[in-house]
């Protein structure tokens, strides 16, 4: 919008107000550019972590009547070359045709399996396994982790799965 002074007394109450306006527009576009550098800087945290460089012979199940994923004993390969074992485990309490995120914390020896790939990347020494696809609530089997892989007995780990 074009804004013509004609008589600086009597448009200096909307020279004002547009500058107001201006102001806060540049505040909006300054958070905006803050907010899409963190969301980069979460994609990139992320992306490292799920560099194609581990490997897992992880097995995740689902069992849709039960709305919980399980899995067997297993092992991850860090990129540094070190096994951390994984016991067998479940968590319950999930929803029904979502993608999960797959991570295990050696150090507290827990599984995180949680739908926001940003809560991932907030914990520290998490080790990203894969993500994978439940089913429906009436499904059951294999959902992904190296250890559902054809021929083999591990996969790469952050490899998405959607067996169903």
């Amino acid at each position: 919008m074009a804004l013509r002074i004609t008589d600086p007394v009597k448009d200096l109450p909307r020279l004002n107000r547009e500058l107001r306006l201006l102001q806060r527009d540049n505040k909006e576009f300054f958070q905006l550019k803050q907010r899409v550098q963190a969301l980069v800087k979460q994609t990139e945290d992320l992306q490292s972590k799920r560099e194609l460089t581990s490997t897992n012979a992880m097995d995740f199940q689902w069992d849709g009547p039960n709305l919980k994923i399980t899995w067997a004993a297993g092992y991850i390969k860090d990129r540094e070359g070190e096994l951390h074992h994984v016991p067998a485990g479940e968590k319950t309490g999930l929803t029904a045709n979502i993608y999960y995120w797959m991570g295990w914390n050696p150090v507290h020896q827990t599984m995180s399996v949680v739908s926001a790939p940003e809560t991932l990347t907030g914990i520290k020494n998490i080790l990203v396994i894969c993500r994978v696809y439940t089913g429906t609530n009436i499904q059951t089997g294999d959902v992904g982790g190296g250890g559902t892989e054809t021929n083999t007995t591990q996969g790469a780990s952050g490899k998405e799965y959607k067996a169903f």
